[in-house]
């Protein structure tokens, strides 16, 4: 019953902030394989960016941080600049993540 008061809260939060990756949380929070949602790295959280494959916590706080300090990225290959993403990494996100 935890377990469903607790996804259920987790799943208004986002639908109220983030509606378009509202399947992708609410299958993380319930422990599920989740699906792949296009993250927009200008306004992507910690999370979100986590959603990527091959981006863990560390990788997101850099892209975080990366982005905190230039504004914003100019496109999405400029993602290839954060200690950790390399080309490989890029390849495989590159169809998930965009700028606006």
């Amino acid at each position: 019953m935890k377990k469903m008061l607790y996804l259920a809260i987790i799943v208004l939060a986002i639908c109220v902030s983030q509606p378009a990756n509202l399947f992708a949380a609410a299958t993380a929070a319930a422990g599920q394989e989740q699906t792949l949602v296009r993250v927009n790295l200008n306004q992507a959280t910690l999370q979100e960016l986590q959603t990527l494959p091959g981006i863990g916590k560390v990788t997101a706080e850099r892209i975080l941080e990366y982005r905190a300090q230039k504004q914003s990225f100019a496109t999405a290959e400029e993602i290839m600049a954060v200690k950790g993403v390399g080309k490989k990494t890029f390849e495989k996100i590159q169809n998930l993540i965009y700028v606006e």
